[in-house]
């Protein structure tokens, strides 16, 4: 059985600018950590896949039908998540967390490019979701 996250969950945020010394960094910075969700920005990616996260026990959510995706979320193998697919794609993905019994917890990772005026479209659509 899947654990509902505690008020004590641990998340974290990362840009990894696409470097893989980040990305090789990110499974022990979760370990030390004991973070249970990470909004990851800017993957070190390579034939659509992100790279260097293979010591991560959990699961990577991202949009696969991007060749480069520009977020994702780690989560680990004890929370279960379900996408929200309305609100996943290159620049953006989200997941619901049941919480509660009667609640859940929707966390996204976002990417905004600075050419772009913020806040995104996807993004605006998600908070009022």
């Amino acid at each position: 059985m899947m654990a509902c996250p505690s008020s004590k969950t641990s998340l974290m945020q990362a840009n990894l600018h696409h470097s893989e010394t980040a990305s090789a960094q990110l499974p022990k910075w979760s370990e030390v950590q004991r973070t249970a969700i990470a909004l990851i920005q800017k993957p070190w990616v390579g034939a659509g896949k992100i790279k260097g996260l293979n010591n991560l026990k959990g699961k990577l959510f991202y949009s696969s039908e991007n060749d480069k995706p520009r977020a994702f979320i780690y989560i680990t193998k004890d929370i279960c998540a379900q996408p929200l697919t309305d609100f996943c794609s290159r620049d953006m993905y989200a997941v619901a967390i049941q919480y509660t019994q009667d609640r859940r917890l929707v966390v996204a990772s976002v990417y905004m490019p600075e050419e772009d005026t913020p806040p995104p479209h996807d993004l605006v659509r998600l908070v009022n979701f």
